[in-house]
């Protein structure tokens, strides 16, 4: 089963991003150690150039690291069919310990993704680059998580066989089911609703920061200019 064509795709796509992101948190050490933009010194120099590069590498590896989720939960979905029970990709996701822990750190790493190349973007429009430290800071923690993804979806795929027996939507998500989907499906209007503006609440959060970081970047550009 491990070697159906859409499961070595993301097997070779979660090797690609994990090789890289590890690189990329390596040289983000020497990043954090050396950067001194004030410094106009060969190494500084040096590396200055060398952050192109890595910065445009994990951007490519990051990207497909956050599209393969998209490839993942659609395989999971076709190979529904695979398994005596599975209606669907959920089906397919509990045919295994690790389906479901693969699928949540997949998406953490979606958003961790995400959230790492948005600032890497608003660091490449600055003059000064005010968001380098920040974002190889954040490479050193997006690393191991890229590597527990990559780690879980393999295991995932080995674990799998055809003659498994799994369960489906109907009763994985039952209210009276003992388990965090079925608490999920019975939780009260009240406790959902607060749950859902919570969520909003840090989504906005984080958008009025992103938008404040790029106003102070733009003010920092204008004052270079001056």
């Amino acid at each position: 089963m491990i070697f159906h064509p859409p499961i070595l795709a993301l097997i070779v796509a979660s090797l690609l991003t994990s090789g890289f992101t590890v690189w990329a948190a390596v040289f983000a050490v020497r990043v954090l150690r050396a950067w001194d933009l004030s410094s106009g010194s060969e190494a500084q120099l040096q590396l200055e150039r060398q952050t192109y590069l890595v910065s445009t590498v994990v951007a490519f590896a990051l990207a497909v690291g956050a599209a393969s989720l998209v490839l993942f939960v659609f395989n999971a979905d076709r190979m529904a069919a695979l398994f005596t029970g599975a209606m669907c990709a959920v089906g397919t996701l509990n045919a295994s310990v690790y389906g479901f822990p693969a699928l949540l750190a997949k998406i953490a790493v979606f958003f961790a993704a995400s959230l790492w190349l948005a600032a890497n973007r608003a660091d490449g429009k600055g003059r000064d680059y005010p968001l380098t430290r920040l974002k190889y800071g954040m490479l050193l923690g997006l690393a191991p998580l890229v590597l527990l993804a990559a780690g879980l979806q393999l295991a995932y795929f080995l674990d799998l066989k055809a003659d498994t027996i799994t369960s489906c939507c109907g009763k994985m998500f039952a209210p009276d089911r003992p388990s965090i989907t079925g608490e999920m499906a019975g939780m009260g209007e009240g406790a959902a609703l607060w749950l859902l503006f919570s969520v909003l609440a840090v989504a906005l959060g984080l958008a009025a920061l992103a938008v404040r970081m790029l106003a102070w970047q733009g003010q920092g550009g204008h004052e270079s200019d001056d």
